[in-house]
């Protein structure tokens, strides 16, 4: 798959060598161990906002897309039952995985990849994302919908 995609990118020019071999690897590999030491403290009123959201609505499902170490979802494990991290990097979350429950669940896969069935989480969240890559638009809905 990595070599189709190469071929496809390089065929474009849109790519350089060290920028296939940078999507190879994971990127966060030497940061995931101190990402929350870094950012916690300036992302806590932006998680504690999508807190008081979910908790003034009626979501009992959630998925944090490009959780990172998975600290949104701790924050929210208290009254969601069902929470669902999705990031590319191992690294980061291998991290989630030691700091959360088994209750929180975390798939390792591309945001635009996920493999889950449309309309089946109450909330979805995308609070922080860094990327170098085109935005989402894969059309998917993974919220339901009213009336569903």
């Amino acid at each position: 798959m990595l070599h189709s995609f190469i071929k496809a990118r390089h065929k474009d020019q849109k790519l350089f060598k060290s920028e296939i071999i940078m999507q190879a690897k994971d990127e966060y590999k030497h940061t995931a161990s101190i990402y929350d030491i870094l950012f916690s403290r300036g992302l806590r009123s932006i998680r504690n906002n999508i807190r008081t959201f979910f908790n003034h609505s009626e979501a009992t499902s959630i998925i944090d897309i490009c959780c990172g170490t998975g600290e949104q979802l701790r924050i929210l494990d208290e009254k969601v039952l069902l929470l669902t991290g999705v990031d590319l990097s191992p690294a980061m979350l291998a991290k989630a995985r030691e700091k959360s429950p088994s209750s929180i669940h975390y798939l390792e896969t591309d945001a635009t990849k996920i493999p889950l069935a449309d309309d089946t989480y109450d909330g979805v969240i995308i609070s922080l994302l860094f990327t170098k890559n085109p935005p989402l638009s894969s059309g998917r809905s993974l919220k339901k919908h009213a009336g569903s």
